[in-house]
């Protein structure tokens, strides 16, 4: 019976049942097309990113030919990215200043769904949709429909949609993993280079390369100034160091010694150097100094070693010069002395020779053991003290 109600309920159940299988089929498969956390997981680049966006549009609509066009964050300027097939690029851009002169671009951004336009020649449609997240715009999606096609259906309107918009959180979680990524690869770049210059063996001043102020410093740097690095930071840099030469703002300066004023104002002798570096968008100045007051120390002890030497070859030279001919004075003195009575007019005389010959012999022993430097003063200058340096 064709007025049957049972039979009728039954062709509404079934179409009912119909319904609900497209569209949880439909729901099956905008979960399936919209979801790119695999993407994300495996840390891809925007252009796989773009490759699986082109693969499941695909899916939900045949498009004859279509465009990406994305946003540079910079310029805000929109710009071909993918094209497909790409002999079709000249045509997409022609139609893009066509859509962006009619307001079409900005009414499907302001609106942010797709929308269906007619070709700058009437001839075809065009189908556009943003790219964007709910804070910006990331870009545009063209496609050009089949030459039969006028509309797109409803529910494919609804998986572009939702394929687009979770490809633009996609590429913006993309955006910000590869921040946090880079941001915390610097960190630790930060901090090795940290590591690196608080072990390095040699003081390190970073000033402002224009005002010449101290930014910061290191350990060492701190440790033999004797300052804290707010004490440090702000003072002029020719305060704390004096080169042989200034060093001019944005120059590299080779090596070249220096002297370090410390706190309470002593000084210490240093090689320094510096470098010009731009941190930030700033120029600085990067300069090194190396404690050399023990090298100091060391060299004034070894020219004393060799003055030294110098003295104990000229005292050998003198001594064994004087040696012979002292002893032939000493001997005739004694000869004289035996062979005059002591009342004789030149007895005296001889004993006084024979007495200052024994003291120039104590002397020429006194220089044959020497074995180190000491001076004292004489007549506004300073001699060796032949009693002090030797044994």
């Amino acid at each position: 019976m064709p007025n049957d109600p049972v039979i009728a309920l039954e062709t509404r159940i079934d179409s009912l049942e119909q319904n609900q299988r497209k569209i949880m089929n439909a729901l099956d498969m905008a979960l399936t097309l919209a979801d790119f956390q695999e993407e994300i997981n495996q840390r891809f680049q925007p252009p796989q990113l773009f490759a699986e966006l082109q693969m499941r549009i695909a899916k939900v609509f045949p498009f004859e030919s279509y465009a990406f066009y994305f946003v540079d964050q910079e310029s805000s300027d929109f710009g071909l990215a993918i094209c497909n097939p790409d002999k079709r690029r000249r045509y997409f851009d022609t139609e893009f200043k066509f859509l962006i002169d009619n307001g079409f671009v900005a009414w499907a951004i302001r609106e942010k769904k797709g929308i269906a336009v007619v070709t700058e020649d009437h001839s075809r449609h065009l189908f556009l949709h943003p790219i964007a997240t709910q804070s910006r715009t990331r870009g545009l999606f063209i496609g050009l429909l089949p030459e039969k096609d006028t509309i797109i259906p409803e529910i494919s309107i609804y998986l572009i949609s939702t394929i687009l918009r979770n490809a633009a959180n996609a590429l913006e979680s993309t955006e910000h993993y590869g921040c946090i990524t880079r941001g915390k690869a610097l960190r630790e770049s930060k901090n090795r280079l940290e590591a690196v210059l608080d072990s390095l063996p040699i003081g390190i001043l970073t000033a402002d390369a224009q005002t010449n102020q101290v930014l910061d410093a290191n350990p060492l740097a701190m440790s033999t100034l004797g300052l804290s690095r707010d004490t440090i930071t702000g003072r002029y840099l020719t305060d704390l160091l004096t080169t042989e030469n200034t060093i001019p703002p944005g120059h590299q300066k080779d090596f070249s010694e220096g002297v370090l004023v410390t706190q309470g104002g002593a000084t210490l002798p240093v090689y320094s150097t510096a470098i010009s570096v731009d941190i930030g968008n700033r120029r600085c100045l990067i300069v090194s100094f190396l404690d050399i007051s023990e090298k100091r120390k060391l060299e004034h002890e070894r020219n004393l070693k060799e003055k030294f030497l110098g003295i104990i070859e000229l005292a050998g030279a003198v001594c064994h010069e004087l040696n012979q001919p002292l002893q032939v004075v000493m001997g005739n003195a004694e000869y004289m002395m035996m062979s005059l009575p002591p009342d004789n007019e030149y007895y005296e005389s001889v004993k006084e020779i024979r007495e200052h010959s024994d003291k120039m012999g104590a002397f020429t022993k006194k220089l044959m053991k020497l074995t180190q430097y000491k001076t004292k003063e004489y007549l506004g200058g300073r001699i060796l003290d032949i009693d002090l340096s030797s044994d």
